[in-house]
């Protein structure tokens, strides 16, 4: 029974320890669904930006990994953006839009006006420059 005990701790122990030792700079993004995002931002007034995903798409899983997992890119969009993501093969796309490319990056107001849209894998420096441009372009009441 002790070594039954002795494992279990030292499992526990070690789950504890990787979880501690994950990178900041590689933490999932947090982002919410359409009608959540945009309750936030009303309630918050910010932005939304939505990310349109597929399921097997390549540059949407690498926008994670090398961009929006990054510690400076979340500050950015926690500031003054709401993050919703849509699965295009599962989820109705909102907003009256239209499958083009994924990823596809939407912004848009609490009222559901579309302001911009860029498509496709954006560079951390340059999505960190998309960011500021959006923010200070688009008038949130």
């Amino acid at each position: 029974m002790n070594i039954l005990k002795y494992i279990i701790l030292l499992l526990f122990s070690s789950l504890l320890f990787a979880q501690e030792t994950t990178s900041q700079s590689e933490k999932q993004s947090i982002f919410y669904s359409f009608e959540n995002a945009l309750t936030i931002a009303k309630e918050e007034h910010k932005i939304i930006l939505l990310e349109l995903v597929a399921t097997d798409c390549y540059f949407c899983d690498k926008m994670e990994k090398e961009v929006l997992s990054k510690e400076g890119v979340q500050e950015a969009i926690n500031k003054d953006f709401v993050l919703a993501k849509v699965n295009i093969d599962i989820d109705k796309i909102p907003l009256g839009l239209s499958q083009q490319m994924t990823p596809m990056f939407v912004f848009a107001t609490a009222d559901e006006n579309v302001e911009d849209i860029r498509l496709g894998f954006i560079e951390e420096e340059n999505f960190l420059t998309l960011l500021k441009e959006e923010r200070q372009k688009i008038k949130v009441p």
